[in-house]
């Protein structure tokens, strides 16, 4: 699996399991409760499985209440873990219930001290400034930036897997790790979605950096990963 160097994608918009369980859904509230339940659905749980073991050090990014910390604990327990988290509520959350993690309480992008706002909806937050149909909790925080090259020289953190999952920033995120990347050759698993193009975002960038640095795409299935060749399919998200 880490021969492959994939970048794994979960396309939000095309599957209706990984729309209702893991990002949004249609209410805008996120159900983190059947957690289990959208890792097994979505392909976590079979990618963690496969990747049991080969994990020492990974960065979560976007790590909201620590659910998906827990996944990558269940397969490889003693690996060190580096949260980063920007919504202070969910920040706290995660270091009640995950304080061996090592958490920044920050939002990651590709510029260093950059100011970005994140608009929080319940128990999720995403770029989209707008409130929706909602009527759960609507706060904006404006939070500074890291990137995770400066973290992982910092932390002295040599990941073999970066998750990122920030609905709306993920590109940016990538952009902030390419030094990471060469260097380590993580795995990395990223999402791809509608609130992209709040950040005007753009799918086929992410082809145009895996070409620079050797890596390959891949989509992320329920039970296996299949390799993207163009960035046409990804257009369905937004």
């Amino acid at each position: 699996m880490r021969q492959l160097n994939p970048l794994i994608f979960e396309m939000a918009s095309k599957l209706s399991y990984l729309l209702t369980t893991w990002c949004l859904n249609a209410q805008g509230s996120p159900l983190f409760r059947r957690a289990g339940a959208a890792f097994n659905e979505t392909g976590e749980q079979w990618l963690h499985s496969n990747l049991r073991g080969r994990i020492n050090q990974a960065i979560d990014v976007g790590a909201n209440y620590g659910d998906y910390l827990s996944l990558i604990k269940k397969y490889n327990p003693n690996a060190r873990i580096v949260a980063i988290e920007a919504v202070p509520e969910f920040a706290q959350k995660i270091k009640s219930l995950h304080p061996e993690a090592e958490l920044i309480q920050s939002a990651a992008s590709n510029i260093c001290g950059e100011e970005i706002a994140i608009f929080q909806k319940g128990g999720g937050a995403n770029a989209d400034p707008s409130r929706g149909n909602s009527s759960k909790l609507f706060k904006q925080h404006n939070i500074a930036t890291v990137t995770i090259d400066e973290v992982s020289s910092k932390k002295d953190i040599k990941p073999d897997f970066i998750k990122i999952d920030t609905d709306g920033y993920d590109l940016k995120v990538l952009e902030g790790s390419l030094a990471t990347l060469q260097k380590y050759s993580p795995v990395v698993q990223i999402e791809c979605s509608r609130f992209w193009r709040f950040t005007g975002s753009d799918p086929s960038k992410i082809f145009d950096i895996c070409k620079s640095i050797g890596y390959k795409v891949y989509v992320l299935r329920k039970k296996g990963i299949y390799e993207l060749r163009s960035p046409g399919p990804l257009y369905g998200s937004f």
